[in-house]
């Protein structure tokens, strides 16, 4: 039996085992959100599957040799642009069906035109990623893909005015060193054309940095007027067409 005693109360020795004892009864008290677990972990599949997915069918498309036609004589795909224009074709109607099922309307806190830059810099990125592979290897492609974190810090400072320690800078010289550092020894040991590896890398850079002026002009428009992702997606894609 607990002691009551005058003096307990006075030093505070019972009120404290009695926070004590109401800390290990109380239902609210922290625990792990298995909801939460569960969601990130659904994303986290769902991001996976998603984007390997489409790298692989992207692949296929771009470098697959089909059987010769008169506006393809080479059998290869001709059109990265109508690759885009699928691509956004499905994913207006798709942010449309969300918005309204999420949100009840399609109609957003921010205006039209601030969604042009990176509706622009979104389509720019995409047909320049389909067209890249043309002229570079899909596993060349995705290694180049490191190199966005310099180009997603410029674009941070100037768009923003972000700042970034040294450890970072250092971080992401690392990083893109190492894939410059592959892809020169790559293109050694194979005989590819100059022009050729030059276009393809050109193709590359313009992709890395139109998706990084994408991102951060997404993180300010979520910045300036709340808006949220479905609503997000849906203009830009509206806007690409």
């Amino acid at each position: 039996m607990r002691n009551h005693n005058p003096h307990a109360l006075e030093t505070g020795e019972y009120n404290s085992d009695k926070k004590n004892t109401d800390r290990d009864d109380d239902p609210t008290a922290k625990k792990t959100d298995w909801g939460v677990v569960y969601k990130g972990l659904y994303c986290f599949l769902g991001l996976q599957i998603s984007y390997l997915t489409w790298g692989m069918m992207q692949e296929l498309i771009m470098t697959t040799k089909f059987e010769p036609t008169p506006g393809a004589p080479d059998g290869m795909f001709p059109s990265p642009s109508f690759c885009v224009f699928s691509n956004r074709f499905l994913a207006i109607i798709i942010a449309y069906l969300v918005c309204l099922r999420v949100h009840g309307t399609v109609q957003c806190s921010a205006p039209a035109w601030a969604f042009l830059p990176c509706a622009i810099s979104n389509t720019t990125s995409s047909w320049s990623q389909y067209s890249s592979l043309q002229y570079v290897s899909f596993p060349m492609q995705n290694i180049f893909k490191s190199t966005k974190v310099i180009p997603v810090m410029l674009m941070g400072m100037l768009l923003k005015g972000a700042t970034y320690s040294l450890v970072e800078y250092m971080e992401a010289g690392s990083i893109t060193s190492g894939v410059l550092v592959f892809s020169m020894a790559k293109n050694a040991s194979h005989n590819h054309a100059n022009e050729t590896s030059t276009i393809g890398v050109l193709l590359l850079i313009c992709y890395v940095c139109a998706d990084s002026f994408t991102s951060q002009w997404q993180s300010r428009i979520y910045r300036d007027y709340g808006t949220s992702v479905k609503h997000l997606i849906r203009m830009m894609m509206t806007d690409d067409d």
